[in-house]
C-alpha cells in the first residue's frame, strides 16, 4: 500500500528516490494533483511549512488558542469512544493477564511490591497502580 499523492508523482514523474519524499506545495495532504507536488526531504518539507507560516509555535499553537479543543478528561477519546480502548489482555500491550491481576492484588498485603513485581515483570511503579485499582480497574 502507497499513499494516494506519492503514486501520482510515480505515475506521473517516475520513481521518488530513496530519501526523498513527495511534498504537497498546497499543504493539503489527500491532494493528487502532480502540479502541486515537490520532491524533498523531511528538513525541505519542514522548511517550507515553516516558511509559509504553518508551524504552530508559542501563541499560534492550536492548543493555545482552542484549549476547550484538547482531548482532556471527559473530552477524551477514552471517555467519548470507550469502545475504541482496548482494555486488559485485549491491548497488545499487556504483559500480564486478568488471573495475574487478581493474584496481585491477593499478594498486595504479603509480599513487598517490588518482589511482586519482579515476579510478574512488571516494575514496581505498575505493581502499585494494580493494587491500588488505578490500572486495571475493570477487574474487580
Amino acid at each position: 500500500m502507497q499513499k494516494a499523492h506519492r503514486v501520482s508523482w510515480e505515475l506521473h514523474n517516475g520513481k521518488i528516490p530513496d530519501g526523498l519524499f513527495a511534498c504537497h506545495k498546497c499543504d493539503y495532504p489527500p491532494c493528487v494533483n502532480p502540479h502541486h507536488l515537490f520532491l524533498g526531504t523531511t528538513q525541505d518539507n519542514t522548511s517550507d511549512r515553516t516558511k509559509k507560516g504553518r508551524s504552530a509555535r508559542g501563541d499560534i499553537s492550536g492548543l493555545r488558542q482552542h484549549p476547550e479543543r484538547a482531548a482532556r478528561g471527559d473530552n477524551h477519546g477514552s471517555k467519548t469512544r470507550p469502545e475504541t480502548t482496548l482494555k486488559g489482555e485485549k491491548n497488545p500491550n499487556a504483559k500480564i493477564t486478568e488471573a495475574d491481576v487478581i493474584e496481585i492484588r491477593r499478594l498486595a498485603g504479603s509480599a513487598p511490591k517490588k518482589e511482586i513485581a519482579k515476579r510478574y515483570g512488571i516494575s514496581a511503579g505498575m505493581a502499585g497502580y494494580i493494587i491500588n485499582r488505578k490500572s486495571w480497574r475493570h477487574i474487580r
